[in-house]
């Protein structure tokens, strides 16, 4: 798709395949990050700011149009939630009286896992709904992850508050707007802006994101949601104001994130690699994490019973930041060498 534009615009395009092997960069990824992330288009996003520096100094990115314009497929729902949702809702409320003390009795069965997180996702109010779109890892997964010393610090915190303040703070009454104002004051600055500066300033590259600029986006709050969600179509006003330049094609395509094969570089090139990394002696030693459970969260992904890919990655990404800025004393020699 970005060949055709450039094609039919008559502008330079350059191509980078990104391979298994593109992993070699991580550590120097999380060096440049400086604090855990693990948003795995970092590693993209590092490598078309590393092949754009080659040219210029500053470039233009798209962030803030999602975010503004209702660009994410999240805003839809899950399909699946929302058929379960026109069940009855006592009846749902039953089912998670038998279904939430057998999932814990059984927590390798990953059918009823499945079963019982569907049902609990169908209950939770708006704010909650959509909070726990933005995880990576579930609720229920947390004490099974942590370990006794982790699981008493952190207490009865929620890492969800923030975001479902957000969510119920703005006032507004059009669902559609709720969302894209939590994005804008989470997601977006939280993690987008964030990524984007650090990867493009790691190459000495400048990012702008025009998106942002401040009236453009208090002219898109303004306009009503069902105006920029019409008829479920994402980004429906800038689709429409960019009819006359560009390929319906192009246009109205599925969504396509700027998102990496790691769901299936874990399960196959690189499952020893992430193995590797999370079931050394000297994750193990940290004693943030139950080993059992990480073991389980590759096995599971390994043999396709479940993509834990995105928790995988942030798993990775932390213990490479500790490895980084914990485990050394003398941080003058930068970035470690996996």
């Amino acid at each position: 798709y970005a060949r055709q534009i450039a094609e039919r615009f008559e502008t330079e395009h350059e191509e980078f395949v990104m391979k298994p092997n593109a992993i070699d960069v991580l550590g120097r990824l999380v060096w440049y990050c400086d604090e855990p992330m693990s948003d795995s288009s970092a590693l993209a996003t590092f490598y078309v700011a590393e092949i754009t520096r080659r040219h210029v100094t500053v470039a233009l990115n798209g962030d803030g149009g999602d975010e503004s314009f209702a660009g994410y497929t999240r805003y839809r729902g899950m399909s699946a939630v929302n058929r379960y949702g026109r069940i009855p809702k006592f009846l749902r409320q039953g089912a998670a009286a038998f279904l939430n003390p057998l999932a814990k009795a059984l927590p390798n069965f990953v059918p009823l896992e499945k079963a019982q997180y569907l049902n609990q996702f169908s209950l939770y109010d708006d704010a909650r709904h959509y909070a726990q779109y933005l995880v990576i890892l579930r609720e229920y997964m947390k004490p099974q992850l942590y370990s006794d010393t982790m699981r008493n610090a952190l207490g009865h915190r929620d890492a969800l508050d923030y975001v479902q303040r957000e969510y119920r703070r703005a006032g507004l009454t059009c669902e559609i707007d709720r969302k894209l104002n939590t994005d804008v004051n989470t997601y977006l600055p939280g993690d987008l802006l964030v990524k984007m500066d650090r990867m493009t300033m790691a190459h000495g590259l400048e990012g702008r994101s025009p998106f942002l600029d401040h009236v453009l986006m208090e002219y898109a709050a303004s306009l009503p949601g069902e105006v920029k969600y019409a008829n479920g179509t994402l980004k429906n006003i800038l689709k429409k104001a960019l009819e006359p330049v560009l390929p319906r094609e192009t246009l109205y395509r599925a969504k396509k994130g700027f998102s990496l094969p790691i769901n299936r570089w874990f399960r196959e090139n690189l499952k020893d690699f992430v193995r590797d990394i999370l079931l050394s002696d000297r994750a193990r030693a940290r004693g943030y994490f139950n080993p059992v459970y990480v073991e389980k969260l590759i096995n599971d992904h390994v043999a396709q019973r479940q993509p834990h890919h995105h928790r995988l990655w942030s798993l990775l990404c932390f213990e490479l930041w500790c490895r980084t800025f914990l485990d050394r004393s003398d941080l003058s020699s930068g970035a470690i060498t996996l």
